[in-house]
């Protein structure tokens, strides 16, 4: 299985986590597997972004249960952190994208908690973008934008552009809909879309012989298969 994945850049390796037992894999960038462990639990692993030796975990299961968490590779720990604050701007939102804004801030991703997962939005709902200093802890909403859609699987931030992956409106395992957002004019300018029969499970990127590369967990949920596929992204 597979719930979310992360690029280390400087040492070359991709991790990978599940939602079962906690077990993480390390990959090279040919997609070797290196090696295998099982980490403290961490909530659903919806999202994650490595830098050094830290795992920054969007954990959350339940909208009324936000989670984030900072593993330590190194220790094997992990440390909750306080992320209620997202819950304070309008409706209960449901927290599960989280990606590094620069290298003192973190963006959180959430969505409003809607009483109907298979896409029933209702009128006004949004997508709220925060801000989370990563010494103090304390998080500040930087903008919304009206939401339609599931779920949020992942996010990632790069050249004044985030991107952030959610389900394919009103079906769950239809394929994914990543949303590219201008983050300069706080506006959404497209949505590249990519039909199979799955979700996304986590995003990152990395920059490839001068390119942007999106990576992705690609996961089935009857098992059939899991996988970390990457695209050259539209936006550079």
């Amino acid at each position: 299985s597979i719930q979310s994945v992360s690029l280390d850049r400087k040492k070359g390796l991709i991790r990978t986590l599940t939602n079962q037992h906690d077990r993480m894999k390390v990959f090279d960038f040919k997609g070797n597997l290196l090696y295998e462990t099982l980490k403290p639990h961490t909530g659903h692993n919806n999202d994650m972004f490595c830098t050094g030796d830290e795992l920054w975990i969007a954990g959350t299961q339940k909208a009324c249960d936000p989670q984030l968490w900072l593993y330590d590779i190194g220790d094997n720990s992990v440390i909750r952190k306080d992320v209620s604050a997202v819950r304070c701007w309008g409706k209960d939102r449901d927290f599960s994208g989280v990606c590094e804004y620069d290298r003192n801030t973190l963006l959180l991703v959430a969505r409003e908690n809607m009483k109907n997962t298979r896409g029933a939005n209702a009128p006004g709902d949004k997508m709220g973008i925060y801000k989370m200093d990563r010494k103090t802890g304390v998080i500040s909403q930087w903008f919304e934008l009206p939401w339609r859609g599931i779920f949020i699987q992942g996010a990632t931030y790069v050249n004044g552009y985030l991107f952030v992956a959610t389900n394919m409106l009103y079906k769950i395992h239809g394929g994914m809909s990543i949303w590219v957002i201008d983050t300069r004019a706080q506006t959404l300018v497209d949505e590249m879309i990519i039909y199979f029969e799955g979700e996304a499970e986590g995003l990152d990127h990395n920059i490839e012989n001068g390119r942007l590369w999106l990576y992705v967990g690609l996961g089935s949920p009857p098992g059939k298969f899991a996988y970390v596929g990457k695209f050259e992204s539209m936006y550079q």
